[in-house]
């Protein structure tokens, strides 16, 4: 099965408010939440973000998955 993802940068302010999270020296946090999985990342040492696809299986809707 073909899936398919939208990755867009927000601000800092827009992650803790919807995650409730920083990363607070964390080299990255993935946190998923109702609308979509949000990443933090340090750029100073990762050059990539890494989220599992299982991450996105927990978002799906009843009606999507079938």
């Amino acid at each position: 099965m073909n899936r398919y993802f939208k990755v867009t940068e927000i601000f800092g302010e827009e992650f803790i408010a919807a995650t409730g999270e920083d990363l607070d020296g964390w080299a990255q946090l993935v946190v998923p939440v109702d609308n979509g999985i949000y990443v933090a990342v340090n750029e100073e040492t990762e050059s990539e973000i890494e989220i599992d696809i299982s991450d996105f299986d927990e978002l799906r809707s009843p009606e999507v998955s079938s």
